[in-house]
């Protein structure tokens, strides 16, 4: 029987526990790990992505409004190069739940649903216009994998848990592909297969760490 994940040595959504950037993808089948390895400083986009934080109202007006919600929507998705903050008021309240991008000063209103707030977050961490849409879904489908895999942790059903932690971490790593966060992407992946070692027999997590790996190591292929 599996232990209850959020209360285990390393839980997940805390750091990372495995990188697995090796050029040929090479298993350890004595643990079910995938080998670690560094990924190359040529290779990663993620340090070369500028920081940019996003300020959520939660004052008053806005909070009413649903601020709150949105601002944990914006925290759960956020890749490493965005950091959301709390803060005060930003004027406008009746164009509420207000939120703000630095360093450009773009305002947003009227941020009041997930959907809006998981469109933003793609539009602001530089997602082609075209996956916008997908890496909203993958978003949107991580946090509602993780909420039910809270539901699931509190009925004592643990392996359920981590089947869906798994998957959340997968969309996860999906979207931050999206972003060109490989790093953060390598990262998520190598979670996913720590709670579920089953997956690594899926074909359609093969395809994406061979994805993964074309853009990590593109001299190396072909």
């Amino acid at each position: 029987m599996k232990a209850n994940p959020y209360t285990a040595n390393s839980p997940p959504f805390s750091s990372p526990i495995f990188l697995l950037s090796t050029p040929n993808f090479t298993p350890n089948h004595a643990n079910g790990r995938i080998i670690k390895a560094s990924l190359s400083p040529s290779s990663s986009s993620d340090e070369k992505k500028s920081k940019i934080e996003i300020r959520v109202c939660t004052n008053r007006t806005c909070r009413r409004q649903g601020s709150l919600e949105i601002f944990q929507v914006l925290s759960g998705i956020a890749p490493p190069h965005v950091s959301v903050i709390s803060c005060g008021c930003l004027g406008r309240c009746g164009a509420g739940p207000n939120v703000v991008v630095l360093p450009e000063g773009a305002f947003l209103g009227h941020c009041g649903t997930p959907i809006k707030a998981a469109n933003l977050m793609s539009l602001v961490s530089g997602i082609d216009s075209s996956e916008v849409e997908s890496s909203t879904e993958n978003c949107l489908k991580a946090l509602a994998l993780r909420k039910r895999a809270e539901d699931e942790t509190s009925l004592g059903n643990f392996s359920i848990t981590y089947n869906l932690l798994s998957q959340g971490y997968i969309c996860h790593a999906d979207t931050l592909m999206a972003m060109d966060q490989f790093e953060a992407a390598e990262e998520s992946y190598s979670i996913a297969l720590e709670l579920e070692p089953s997956i690594r027999r899926s074909r359609s997590f093969k395809a994406r760490i061979a994805r993964l790996q074309e853009k990590v190591f593109p001299s190396n292929l072909g």
